[in-house]
C-alpha cells in the first residue's frame, strides 16, 4: 500500500508541474524517466514525494507532450480567453475608441 500511495503523490505532483491531463499521462512520463534514467519508478517516485527531487527535473519533449486537447480543460479554456483577450486588447490600439 505504501508504493501505491507514494506512486500516487508523484502523479499529481507531475500532473500539477506539467499540466497533465491524466494519471496515466503522469505515469508515462514516469516511466519514460525511469528508462532513460535506469532507476526503478518508484524510486523516481518516493524522491518525488519526499521532495528530494523536483518535479520540474523530469522533463517533458515536445513530441511526448499531450495535445492541446488533452489538457486540463478549464487550463486550456483559460488560454483560448487569454489569447482572446490579448487580440482584442491589440485591435483596439491599433483603433481607438473615439468618444
Amino acid at each position: 500500500m505504501e508504493h501505491r500511495t507514494t506512486i500516487g503523490v508523484a502523479l499529481g505532483l507531475l500532473m500539477a508541474h506539467h499540466r497533465l491531463a491524466t494519471p496515466d499521462d503522469a505515469f508515462a512520463l514516469l516511466r519514460k524517466t525511469s528508462s532513460h534514467w535506469q532507476r526503478k519508478a518508484y524510486e523516481i517516485a518516493k524522491d518525488l514525494a519526499g521532495r528530494r527531487l523536483d518535479p520540474g527535473d523530469i522533463r517533458v519533449s515536445p513530441t511526448s507532450r499531450p495535445p492541446a486537447a488533452r489538457l486540463v480543460p478549464a487550463y486550456s479554456q483559460q488560454l483560448e480567453r487569454l489569447e482572446e483577450l490579448e487580440q482584442l486588447e491589440a485591435e483596439e490600439e491599433e483603433h481607438p475608441a473615439t468618444g
